[in-house]
């Protein structure tokens, strides 16, 4: 109390005019400065390079493991069984070159390949965005592009899950029985979705930068997962909806559409996290 008074709040900082608009403006011209072609279709390609040994795992575990020679070749006649014509008579003949590869070590191979390209993909994003950031507003921004990403992440979890549940549902089969995969299917799109969760919850507390590397990485793998086996399911024809060459590569056309889309949405919510640390710098 001061000459009989009380103490007068301190005045709030009034935001100046036209801030938000002026916000905007340089988002736009972040966004207008980056290569979001160039970037998001390099990401799409090495998050690609994990679709084609995925492809080879699922139909080898889940249609000729333990049915036919558990081979590498018996993936080699699924993936050929979904081309034209013109082209399956030399796909095919790769069979005998690798038939005799045993699963084990092609499973271990594809894993590897698929880890590699996963890894690489985030790390040449992040590489994208220290060089547009600066090591400074690179460290500073984390938060906010962690939970914008986060979230794209947690979305496309929950709408690949959803669209995969509600395709498979228990009494799916043919003649009416319940089908053994369906709960399968739950755990899987609920351990990815809580991964998502996860990811989105811990990127806003101070986790070590590392940290939030693997978890970064951890729910952009699980993600991919839970759409993979979704289109997987397709193509294989282990739900059987899809019956023409067309509609494979229908699918296949769609899954690539989903891809290029994440990393485009991946680099924006880079661009938008160092406008908002440049602006109140």
């Amino acid at each position: 109390m001061k000459n009989g008074k009380l103490p007068s709040a301190k005045p709030k900082k009034k935001r100046p005019a036209g801030s938000k608009s002026k916000r905007l403006k340089q988002l736009a011209g972040s966004i207008r400065q980056l290569d979001i072609p160039g970037t998001s279709a390099a990401l799409a390609f090495h998050f690609f390079l994990s679709f084609i040994p995925t492809v080879l795992i699922l139909s080898l575990l889940y249609r000729e493991l333990g049915a036919d020679t558990g081979t590498v070749a018996s993936g080699i006649g699924i993936l050929s069984s979904w081309l034209p014509p013109v082209l399956r008579s030399g796909f095919d003949s790769m069979g005998p070159l690798i038939g005799k590869i045993p699963v084990s070590g092609f499973l271990v191979t594809s894993v590897v390949l698929f880890a590699w390209s996963s890894t690489s993909g985030i790390s040449r994003y992040f590489r994208f965005l220290e060089k547009h950031c600066g090591k400074e507003g690179y460290t500073r921004a984390w938060r906010i592009r962690s939970r914008a990403i986060a979230l794209i992440l947690l979305l496309g979890a929950l709408g690949g899950g959803l669209i995969w549940l509600l395709g498979f549902a228990p009494a799916g089969q043919n003649d009416g029985t319940a089908n053994p995969w369906f709960w399968y299917r739950v755990v899987m799109v609920t351990v990815f979705v809580s991964t998502c969760l996860f990811v989105l919850i811990k990127v806003g507390t101070p986790l070590p930068l590392r940290s939030r590397r693997v978890a970064m990485i951890t729910g952009f793998t699980g993600t991919v997962w839970v759409s993979l086996t979704l289109f997987l399911d397709q193509l294989i024809g282990f739900s059987d909806p899809i019956q023409t060459s067309a509609g494979h590569f229908g699918a296949v056309f769609i899954f690539l559409l989903w891809l290029y889309a994440t990393a485009i949405l991946m680099v924006i919510a880079g661009a938008w996290a160092s406008t908002v640390v440049k602006t109140h710098r």
